[in-house]
C-alpha cells in the first residue's frame, strides 16, 4: 500500500512537465509523463488495490492538486527543510457513483472522487501518453488506492481502468497487457 508520502515523493520525482510548442486555438499543450508500477498479473493488480469498484462517472473537473506530503513532524531526519512547500500537478477529478463494490471500505450508492493525471485547465491541455481520461456517463471497473485527504488514485492509468459495457463485458486500453478474462475472474464478474 502506498502512503501519501510515497505518492508525493514519487510524483515529485517522476512527474515531468514539458511544454510542447503548440498552440491550437489559443490552447497550449503541456506533455506530462509519470512512472507507475506495472502489474504482472490481474491477481497482483487486485492484491495491490485498496479499493476495487464498478461505477459511473457523473462529472469531471480538471484542477491543480497539491501532491506534497504536509505531514507535520519535528524530526529533522524526516523533514530536514522544515515545512514543505506545495507541489502542484494537474489532475482531472472524476465523481464516480458506485454501482458495485468488489473490494474496499465503500458502499453501493456512494460517490467517490477519483483523480487521473492530466486534463484541461484554463487554456492549457495537460496531456498524458500513458493513460486515458475517463468520460462522463461511462461505467468503469476501477482498481484504486485510497489516500487520506486526497482523491482515490488509479494504481496505473492503463491497467487499472476497464470500461464496462452491456453484459459486463470489459474494454481495455490497447496498451494493457493483462488478460480481461483474468480480470473478470479476480473480480467475480
Amino acid at each position: 500500500m502506498f502512503s501519501r508520502k510515497a505518492l508525493s515523493a514519487t510524483a515529485a520525482m517522476f512527474i515531468t512537465i514539458g511544454f510542447l510548442a503548440s498552440a491550437c486555438a489559443a490552447q497550449n499543450t503541456v506533455g506530462i509523463a509519470a512512472t507507475y508500477p506495472e502489474m504482472a498479473t490481474a491477481q497482483i493488480l487486485y492484491a495491490q488495490a485498496s479499493t476495487v469498484i464498478i461505477g459511473t462517472v457523473s462529472q469531471s473537473k480538471a484542477q491543480q492538486i497539491d501532491i506534497a506530503d504536509h505531514t507535520p513532524t519535528d524530526d529533522p531526519q524526516l523533514n530536514p527543510g522544515g515545512d514543505s512547500n506545495p507541489v502542484y500537478a494537474p489532475y482531472t477529478i472524476h465523481q464516480v457513483k458506485i454501482t458495485r463494490v468488489v473490494k474496499g471500505n465503500v458502499k453501493v450508492g456512494d460517490t467517490i472522487s477519483v483523480g487521473e493525471l492530466g486534463g484541461v485547465i484554463g487554456n492549457t491541455n495537460y496531456k498524458t501518453d500513458e493513460g486515458i481520461l475517463m468520460q462522463d456517463g461511462k461505467t468503469y471497473l476501477l482498481f484504486l488506492q485510497n489516500f487520506a485527504n486526497a482523491p482515490y488514485g488509479l494504481l496505473n492509468p492503463v491497467e487499472s481502468v476497464y470500461q464496462v459495457s452491456g453484459s459486463r463485458a470489459l474494454q481495455k486500453d490497447a496498451r494493457n497487457h493483462l488478460n480481461t478474462s483474468d480480470v473478470q475472474q479476480v473480480t467475480n464478474m
